[in-house]
């Protein structure tokens, strides 16, 4: 009985894969308990003997990228992306909104996490999620300022996507809304263009800035606008 209520809940979290034999099943259980534990040494011997594991999809299909990275496990993060073939680190989460591992990083704050997955595929920095995020933004819209200053400080304005995102816009919006008005202009300073472009929305920052009283104490607007 509580082997079978053990299988139920494997199999509903996509670790067990019906009609695969129990070899199979196994390595995949193996792996995912590896990286939960931060296991670099088991892991490295399950992908050497089971290559397909850097693609396989383990619980609620993460990857075992997105296993480490939500696991906030720094070394095993550092090891799995030195090795991993640079077009699975793009995987997505689809039970996290399409996230990839950047955005993980980002809404988690481990900025040590962040580095090693930006220096091995900048690409990354660009990619949005299903609400329109790049990861810089969410990880602003997560509270997490030692992050976005990380990857604000890295990002290039074309992997911005001012033309295609509304993501540094909506940061801008956000400094303003919580009154962050040192990040507001640094985002100004470097983007002046995004006071009036929309943030997911479709409001300005000028229109955020015009009904926030509390933005003007003195009754003389910030000195951007």
């Amino acid at each position: 009985m509580c082997m079978r209520f053990f299988e139920k809940i494997v199999y509903s979290n996509g670790l067990l894969i019906a009609g695969q034999n129990r070899d199979e099943n196994t390595w995949r259980l193996n792996l995912y308990k590896a990286v939960v534990e931060g296991d670099w040494e088991s892991t490295k011997n399950l992908l050497d003997s089971h290559p397909e594991g850097w693609s396989t999809r383990l619980s609620k299909g993460e990857t075992i990228l997105h296993t480490a990275v939500l696991c906030k496990h720094v070394q095993l993060v550092e090891e799995i992306v030195n090795l991993m073939p640079i077009e699975e680190l793009e995987a997505r989460l689809p039970y996290r909104d399409g996230a990839t591992a950047l955005h993980l990083a980002a809404s988690g704050g481990v900025v040590k996490i962040a580095k090693p997955i930006v220096n091995k595929n900048r690409n990354l920095l660009c990619l949005k999620d299903n609400s329109d995020y790049l990861p810089v933004a969410l990880a602003y819209a997560s509270g997490q300022k030692n992050m976005t200053n990380y990857l604000f400080s890295v990002i290039r304005a074309e992997e911005l996507n001012l033309d295609r995102s509304h993501s540094g816009a909506t940061m801008l919006t956000t400094a303003i809304m919580s009154q962050d008005y040192d990040f507001a202009l640094d985002i100004h300073d470097r983007y002046p263009q995004l006071t009036t472009m929309p943030n997911v929305n479709r409001t300005t920052a000028l229109e955020t800035l015009a009904v926030m009283p509390s933005a003007f104490p003195s009754g003389s607007q910030l000195r951007f606008w």
